[in-house]
């Protein structure tokens, strides 16, 4: 028994020794493996971290030798791409920088170019529009002296005015079609709709174009249905013009045949009563476009093989029409066929109405009896300009002073105190801008009337002018009655009209008036008078007497009967009495 327990002990004892020496063999392999894989596993986290400078340093020759050899190359390689990778992200961004850099100095650029040209524009427009200003005026002015039976022009002199005048609204059309493009350009082109008199349109345009197709032989017609309404809503001035493109191209490459305007009413796409759908189409017998030219027939300052050959135009037209024609909701299709001509046609949806007041311009004779004499400064650095106005408000009598730079308006302002100034905005040194922030900030109360006068090519600098304290803003070339109708709404004056005033070359009934109905004319007028009186020159006297009937119209009518019945000396004695007398305050 004895032995039996001493063998069993030394088996326990042998057992635990065995167990010993596998834990601590167990152990040491433990540590062996482990601590190279606890090794790899913080170079992981390190290379995860950007540590890439730290390889593993397990020195052996077994698997986890090659793999911490592995993992080492792993690691370098790792690197070489990383930096690679960096290397080419800033480079990149280099190139990005550079690019960005190159794209802000291009827009820079462009930013500039397109201020230059604005400001190119702007000043083109003021030295062509300026002097077009002066000859549609005086030419205006003469034509209104006409029909107003002041003057009595032969009918050649009539026919010579009339060249002049539609020759300088040529010129400024061709000025506009550049100007109208550069809108577009910019995005400036707006879309104005007004009531509009179609049919007084269209038989506008067959005038216009009438003589033009007469002196080349050529058969126009302008057409359009029964129910064609008369009066539709649309920006009018856009649509004439295009209109008047399409007919002036057709006209110009028509060598014989015919060219037609029809318009058509086609079936209406919207719901409602007051919609109309209406087809214009400008149809020509003439060389027709060939397919390769209708790509670009477009494009601004384009021309077809044809159109070169005329060297006439600017090649604009087409491009504006086409502008024009999407601003007023349509788009122009072309069909052309080599030697039968070409059609350009557009549809359109518009707004038809039953009927609408017509607009009749009356011409203003002079200013409604018993009215203040308002004083006016007429502020241009252009002498013709400023001659202009006062040929137009001097007969009206309006007392007038004149100043031909900001700096003489100004000392002008403040010594004779004008109710109105008429102040173009470009001049050299202190331009119309400065003096109107100037009168505006010596004068709060705003009691002298600033209209200012410009040739700009672009409408949108109204808002420019009335920021600067403008109270109104006329755009060059203008009409005497639109220059006096803004005077009228800002001084409350009251007109006569030439068919309100009374004409008659009969003998007067009326009493002899005295001189001093005389007192109350212009000063100058009156001077007039005298002079042609003293020449014993009927036809001016005749003229100068219509001239006061605006203003006196019991007077004007005894100065025509005086002239009828040829009593110069009685005439000359009435205006001795009062011509060279100063008129009171």
């Amino acid at each position: 028994m004895a032995r039996i327990n001493q063998g069993t002990h030394s088996s326990v004892l042998l057992a635990i020794l065995a167990l010993l020496g596998a834990v601590v063999a167990g152990a040491f392999t433990a540590r062996w493996i482990v601590q190279p894989i606890m090794h790899l596993n913080a170079a992981a986290k390190g290379m995860a971290r950007g540590e890439w400078n730290e390889p593993v340093a397990i020195d052996r020759s077994d698997a986890i030798g090659e793999l911490a050899a592995s993992f080492n190359d792993m690691s370098r390689q790792l690197k070489v791409s990383f930096e690679t990778l960096e290397q080419r992200v800033r480079d990149r961004t280099a190139d990005l920088a550079r690019s960005n850099e190159n794209l802000a100095a291009a827009k820079d650029a462009a930013e500039a170019a397109n201020r230059a040209k604005s400001v190119f524009l702007a000043t083109m427009s003021h030295e062509l529009r300026t002097p077009l200003n002066a000859i549609l005026g005086f030419s205006n002015l003469m034509r209104r002296a006409a029909r107003a039976r002041q003057t009595s022009p032969s009918a050649e002199q009539r026919e010579h005015l009339d060249i002049i005048h539609k020759s300088g609204e040529h010129l400024l059309d061709l000025i506009n079609e550049v100007l109208d493009l550069s809108k577009i350009e910019a995005g400036r082109a707006i879309y104005h709709p007004t009531d509009c008199d179609l049919h007084a349109l269209l038989r506008g345009l067959r005038e216009l174009f009438g003589q033009r197709a007469s002196d080349k032989r050529l058969s126009l017609h302008v057409q359009w249905p029964p129910e064609t309404p008369r009066y539709v809503r649309t920006d009018e001035a856009k649509l004439r013009q295009v209109l008047i493109n399409l007919l002036g191209n057709a006209l110009k490459f028509t060598a014989q045949g015919e060219v037609q305007l029809v318009v058509t009413r086609e079936a209406e796409t919207k719901d409602g009563t007051g919609f109309c759908r209406l087809r214009f189409a400008v149809t020509d017998t003439g060389p027709g476009i060939a397919p390769d030219e209708r790509a670009w027939l477009f494009r601004p300052f384009a021309q077809t093989r044809t159109g070169l050959k005329t060297q006439g135009g600017t090649g604009l037209g087409l491009a504006i029409s086409r502008e024009y024609v999407r601003l007023l909701g349509g788009e122009i299709d072309v069909e052309s066929e080599l030697g039968r001509g070409s059609q350009f046609a557009f549809e359109l949806e518009l707004v038809a109405s039953d009927e609408a007041p017509p607009v009749v311009e009356r011409i203003i004779a002079g200013l409604a009896p018993d009215q203040p004499r308002h004083r006016v400064l007429v502020v241009d650095d252009q002498e013709f300009n400023r001659r202009l106005l006062v040929q137009i408000l001097e007969p009206l009598g309006f007392e007038l002073a004149e100043a031909a730079d900001g700096e003489a308006a100004l000392e002008q302002w403040r010594i004779w105190r004008p109710d109105l100034l008429w102040l173009d905005l470009r001049m050299p040194g202190l331009d119309g801008h400065a003096v109107a922030r100037r009168i505006r900030a010596e004068e709060p109360d705003r009691r002298t009337r600033l209209l200012a006068v410009s040739a700009s090519a672009f409408a949108e600098e109204r808002e420019q002018v009335l920021a600067s304290g403008c109270d109104d803003f006329l755009r060059k070339p203008f009409g005497a009655n639109e220059l006096l109708e803004m005077m009228g709404r800002h001084l409350g004056l009251e007109f006569v009209y030439v068919d309100e005033v009374p004409q008659s070359n009969a003998p007067s009934s009326l009493p002899v008036v005295g001189p001093e109905r005389l007192l109350a004319l212009p000063e100058l007028l009156r001077r007039q008078l005298h002079d042609a009186a003293l020449c014993l020159d009927r036809q001016r006297v005749a003229e100068l007497a219509n001239r006061i009937a605006a203003l006196d119209p019991e007077l004007g009518a005894w100065l025509l009967g005086e002239i009828h019945e040829m009593r110069f000396d009685r005439l000359l004695d009435f205006l001795d009495g009062a011509v060279w007398q100063p008129v009171g305050p």
